[in-house]
Formats: C-alpha cells, sequence, structure tokens
C-alpha cells in the first residue's frame, strides 16, 4: 500500500457529478494529477491552497490514477477575509500548476511554498507583496530563470562605487549605475528590494519589483500572462 505524501492542492476540475481531478504539488514526487471520488463530502477542505494527506495509486505508469485524500492544513480559511490573501492563494496555486512538470520532485519549493501559505495564515497582507515578490524570485531560479541580483552572483561588478542600479532583460544581471546608464532606455531598474537605490517612493519600487518578475515569468509561461496575477497585484498594490 502507498504511503500517504503531503500535498498543497492546486487545482479542482469536476469529473462527472461525484468525482473531481485533482491537481497538486507534493512534497516526494512533484506536480501530480488524479481522481478523487465522493467530492461532495469532501469540497470543505477541497480547495486550491490547501494542504493534503494524499495516497496516490495506480496501475500503470501512464494512467492517470486516483487520489484517497484526507485534511492536513487549512489555508485558505483564514483567506476568506482578506482579498489580498485570496487573490494571492489563487495566483499561486495556478502559476505553480501552469508551470512545474510533471513529477519532478522540487522538495525545496515545495517546503517554500508551504511555508509562504502559512505565512499569509499567520501574518496576512501584512508585508505580503514583498514576500511575493520574493517568491517569484525563488520560483524562478527554481525553473531555470534566476535573476543575477548582487556581484557575487554572476552580475556585472560595482565600478567606482557605483552600485547596481539595472538588470538587463537578455541576461537577468543587475549591472551598475555607470554601465548601465547608457542603455538605461532597454535595461529594467533594479528594484529597491532586491538591493537597488532607495531612491523611489513605495509605490514606484513596486512597479518596479513586479515589472522586472512578471517579465521573466512570462518568459517561463512561453509569453503567456495570467489573470490571477493581476488581481492580486490590483488588491496588493498602492
Amino acid at each position: 500500500m502507498n504511503t500517504p505524501e503531503a500535498a498543497l492542492l492546486l487545482a479542482v476540475k469536476p469529473h462527472g457529478d461525484s468525482a473531481a481531478i485533482l491537481t497538486v504539488f507534493t512534497e516526494e514526487s512533484g506536480l501530480k494529477r488524479g481522481l478523487i471520488r465522493g467530492i461532495k463530502k469532501k469540497m470543505n477542505f477541497l480547495q486550491a491552497g490547501n494542504k493534503l494527506s494524499l495516497t496516490h495509486s495506480r496501475r500503470l505508469e501512464n494512467q492517470l490514477g486516483t487520489f484517497m485524500a484526507e485534511a492536513n492544513v487549512d489555508y485558505t480559511t483564514p483567506a476568506l477575509n482578506s482579498s489580498a490573501c485570496l487573490n494571492t492563494i489563487n495566483y499561486v496555486t495556478e502559476l505553480l500548476a501552469r508551470t512545474l512538470p510533471e513529477e519532478q520532485p522540487m522538495p525545496s519549493l515545495f517546503n517554500l511554498t508551504d511555508a509562504f501559505l502559512s505565512d499569509l495564515t499567520s501574518m496576512g497582507a501584512e508585508g505580503l507583496w514583498q514576500r511575493l515578490a520574493f517568491y517569484e524570485l525563488s520560483l524562478l531560479t527554481t525553473m531555470g530563470y534566476g535573476l543575477s541580483l548582487t556581484p557575487d552572483s554572476g552580475a556585472v561588478p560595482c565600478t567606482s562605487g557605483t552600485p547596481l542600479t539595472y538588470v538587463s532583460p537578455k541576461t537577468g544581471c543587475a549591472v551598475s549605475q555607470v554601465m548601465g546608464h547608457p542603455y538605461a532606455d532597454k535595461l529594467f531598474p533594479l528594484p529597491a528590494l532586491f538591493g537597488g537605490p532607495e531612491t523611489n517612493p513605495e509605490a514606484t519600487d513596486q512597479r518596479h519589483t513586479f515589472t522586472l518578475t512578471g517579465y521573466f515569468l512570462e518568459k517561463l509561461l512561453h509569453n503567456k500572462h495570467l489573470d490571477s496575477r493581476n488581481y492580486a497585484l490590483q488588491t496588493l498594490l498602492k
């Protein structure tokens, strides 16, 4: 008999009158899909964003298989009173469902996502835009689109004491003010949140932050964007 594993529920697609196809992010196996029956008795915890204890069984590797699921941690109920938190859960779960490769273990990203959702429960919307920005940055790194935003991470080093000020859309590397200034119209401003100059109002830094991560997320999504991200940002940003 298969051993239950921790899983974050990403999507629920109804299948007939009493079943659904679940998309989940599991700690040990990565992204998986499977059929679950008797959902009418389970709908209280089968909400995208919740943590489940899940058993997956199938006869052949190419089969969808079936899930047996029990509630583990309810992350969605505490978010119901905050549109920012609820929209963020919807966005993060859709982003993972759209980008993760099937059945490739990513335990570090699983733990990061679990901690991110846990913080939503304990902290709510306080500082959420910053937490979301760093989560996006970590996801990009995991998926091979990591940005080099400090001198010791492969970015062009500072020259003559000039701090890193821009980010190249081609390489994802930060460059100094001296080296980047001639090409400023083709570069992204390096947000203060990620180590750039602290000279702009918070609203401007928010815009720079999510423009930067959004550009590379669209690359990850093959030049598509998620409406759920727009909804989350509308409720998060000034």
